[in-house]
């Protein structure tokens, strides 16, 4: 299979071409395969189900594209970079890719218009997608390539993958193996230290474990107590909205006034709500919520949490820390994944 792109950036056109690097070519060619559906005698969907999901991610940049199930169509969802010079490049990637596969005139003559558009829920995220049944996939994996080689530098060794469903965590999906041209972003498949290693190695295990985060489900980190209890960062995924909600409680490990406590975790993001949760004793401060499993990253989650412990609460190393967990059994692989202690063991 011939893969072709064509690389579009404002009003320049280097025109078609076929992909030099084969490893974009071998992308190219998985992609449609992504989630591919599975139907019953009666052509009924039995795979995959809504929560379905598969992010691709750049190690050096974080750029990430996530595909998402939803009923009979998969969502596809690229954030806009942060840094001034490359969202200019990833918009006019964008804005310069069209299709006329999704609209229909009166008289049923296609219209052409934008492949993406812009997320109603969430600023700064651009949406797409197919229907299982479409046969304009190749084309749709022509753009998502562009906009990860063009629009945000990707390359295609530096690809990493997560899947996941409403239950957390997949390797195995469902005996297809549309992902060979690109190796797995969980932790302990690629390669980790058996025990987290510094910060920044806590930050990209937590970015993980919080993507695929099950439903339903909370992840807790603690700080070891020097007062009467200890300082907590909890993270819920809501089974009914899907949102991954986020609190800090602080008593007295800081040492510092509350006045100043707040301000320090105000400046990394944390909002004080002395009325949260029904107006309760303790310290709380709440971060922003993310879509954790369909939001394209939860990256300033997990930059936030890092800081606390680390920049406002004194924690030297993250091995420090120790993480709590629901009482679900199927949640111990956590403790490879994130490699803490267990608070509760």
């Amino acid at each position: 299979m011939s893969a072709v792109v064509r690389i579009v950036v404002g009003d320049y056109s280097e025109g078609w071409g076929e992909v030099a690097d084969n490893d974009w070519a071998r992308l190219f060619e998985d992609m449609p395969m992504f989630l591919f559906p599975d139907y019953d005698d009666q052509f009924r969907l039995r795979w995959p189900p809504t929560g379905e999901c598969v992010e691709l991610r750049d190690e050096k940049t974080d750029h990430r594209v996530v595909f998402c199930a939803e009923d009979e169509y998969v969502e596809i969802r690229v954030s806009e970079p942060q840094d001034p010079l490359t969202v200019d490049r990833f918009l006019a990637v964008l804005r310069s890719q069209r299709t006329s596969h999704r609209s229909l005139t009166s008289d049923l003559q296609p219209i052409e218009e934008a492949q993406w558009r812009q997320s109603t829920a969430w600023k700064g995220v651009w949406e797409t997608g197919w229907r299982h049944s479409a046969d304009y996939k190749d084309e749709i994996a022509a753009d998502v390539i562009e906009v990860l080689r063009t629009g945000l530098s990707a390359s295609p060794e530096r690809l990493r993958y997560r899947a996941w469903n409403n239950d957390g965590p997949v390797d195995d999906l469902r005996g297809i193996s549309p992902l060979e041209s690109v190796e797995s972003d969980r932790p302990t498949k690629r390669g980790v230290p058996q025990r987290c290693a510094e910060w920044g190695d806590l930050g990209q295990r937590l970015d993980w474990a919080l993507t695929t985060l099950p439903l339903g489900q909370v992840l807790v980190l603690s700080m070891p107590a020097r007062g009467r209890d200890s300082c907590v960062v909890t993270f819920f995924n809501d089974p009914n909205r899907p949102m991954l909600h986020n609190e800090c409680i602080v008593w007295d490990e800081a040492g510092l006034e509350l006045d100043e406590l707040n301000k320090r975790l105000t400046r990394v993001g944390w909002q004080w709500a002395p009325d949260h949760a029904d107006g309760v004793d303790d310290p709380i401060w709440v971060g922003p919520t993310t879509r954790a499993g369909v939001h394209p990253t939860v990256r300033d989650t997990t930059v936030r949490t890092v800081a606390t412990f680390r920049d406002v609460l004194g924690v030297t190393h993250p091995r420090e820390l120790a993480f709590s967990a629901s009482a679900d059994p199927t949640m111990s692989y956590l403790i490879s994944e994130l490699g803490l202690d267990r608070a509760d063991m």
